[in-house]
């Protein structure tokens, strides 16, 4: 995320819009390849020499704001040395003796007076280190001290800038106060995200996809940018998405702005998407389904054979929580039954789920659970739970799926 003084923006009739670079602009291409190429050489140099390189690029440009927010944007790949514990000990130690002798002077000039050199020497001594070494070490564990080892950044320029229009965006909510998002896919990934990033939200279902708003708490509170922060963490999850809409609500200097993006902002998340099936189990449910479809169709009441999706369906259970079974089983004529498999998780899970299904109250729902696990009967009973031992047979999962339409 980029800092307050390197975002560039434009405030107009209550929009706040990001001023992004053009990827494909061959000024900051050639920027971006300096950059890169300067960061190369730094390697091995303190990082005061490297935040002085970068200054000596971007002084005198007209353009110094995005040079050096592109800067920023490598820097956060850069890695350094680890601070050493000894550079602490090595400062207390020649404080300590300087106290000893004070006053201390640059250069001896009576037998009575402690000159810096004597002191180092001292210290040096204790420490097993010549003094120019003893002096290397001293101020090792200051930022500005320590040594580039390496740089990640994308080396495709074009990739560079793409990261610096998200780190851009991310900085503008930094400022937002709530935030509501339109999605038409990839539920899974954003859902996941919104829990990893630990964002209030409710979610409303719409005639294509779902619309999330992100607010709480922590939103009102005055003089914190705690929530703001968080979403702009979140942001990159919507880029997954092939269609995304976003609209945020911008709090700066008591004025409130919109700000908005969707799927033609042309941002690129460089967050990873989770995989396909979180289990052996699913994945060989899945497995299972498919050949058990092209043995026989199946389907009751003309409604035809039932297709499969992996966790393709939100279903708001309350403010905060919504549940996103594991797979949906769809019909010729579009009926949905929803199926949650419980397989060999702890006692505390199990009853999570248990409560997640009871508060869904959901009649299209099968929910298979592993008879490896302690569920009561009565329990059992009460949700109609599709047993299994070891593998879930597709078969009978196709034959509950048929029973439920049919009650229909």
């Amino acid at each position: 995320m980029l800092p307050k003084e390197l975002l560039r923006y434009r405030i107009e009739s209550g929009q706040i819009r990001p001023a992004f670079l053009d990827a494909s602009s061959p000024r900051y291409i050639r920027v971006a390849n300096d950059l890169i190429a300067a960061f190369d050489k730094q390697v091995g140099r303190t990082q005061g020499e490297l935040e002085e390189a970068v200054e000596k690029y971007a002084a005198g440009r007209t353009d110094h704001r995005i040079v050096r927010g592109l800067a920023h944007v490598i820097t956060s790949f850069a890695e350094f040395d680890a601070p050493t514990a000894d550079s602490v000990k090595i400062r207390c130690a020649v404080f300590e003796r300087a106290a000893e002798g004070w006053p201390v002077i640059r250069n001896n000039a009576a037998p009575t007076e402690t000159d810096r050199h004597s002191v180092l020497e001292a210290v040096g001594a204790e420490f097993g280190l010549p003094v120019a070494q003893l002096e290397e070490e001293l101020y090792a564990d200051l930022p500005e001290r320590r040594r580039l080892i390496r740089v990640t950044a994308p080396r495709e320029p074009g990739a560079l800038i793409a990261r610096y229009n998200m780190e851009l965006a991310r900085g503008l909510l930094y400022w937002a106060e709530r935030l509501t998002v339109d999605i038409e896919d990839s539920p899974q990934d954003v859902f996941r995200y919104i829990k990893l990033c630990r964002l209030m939200h409710t979610i409303t279902r719409l005639e294509r996809g779902y619309r999330i708003e992100l607010d709480g708490p922590l939103s009102l509170l005055r003089g914190t940018r705690r929530y703001g922060l968080k979403m702009a963490v979140f942001l990159p999850a919507l880029a997954l998405c092939q269609k995304w809409r976003m609209e945020a609500v911008i709090v700066k200097a008591g004025e409130r702005l919109i700000f908005s993006l969707d799927d033609k902002s042309g941002l690129v998340s460089h967050f990873r998407r989770f995989p396909l099936f979180d289990s052996k189990l699913e994945r060989d449910f899945a497995d299972d389904f498919q050949k058990a479809f092209e043995r026989r169709p199946h389907g009751v009441c003309g409604a035809g054979a039932w297709s499969l999706a992996r966790a393709d369906a939100v279903i708001p259970v309350e403010r905060n929580q919504v549940m996103i079974p594991d797979f949906t089983l769809r019909d010729g004529s579009g009926r949905e039954v929803y199926l949650e498999i419980v397989g060999f998780w702890t006692p505390e899970y199990l009853s999570r789920k248990i409560e997640k299904v009871r508060t869904a109250r959901l009649d299209n729902l099968i929910l298979a659970v592993s008879k490896r696990l302690a569920l009561s009967e009565t329990a059992a009973k009460e949700l109609d739970v599709l047993w299994f031992a070891g593998k879930l047979s597709a078969s009978a999962v196709i034959e509950r799926a048929d029973m439920l339409v049919k009650d229909d």
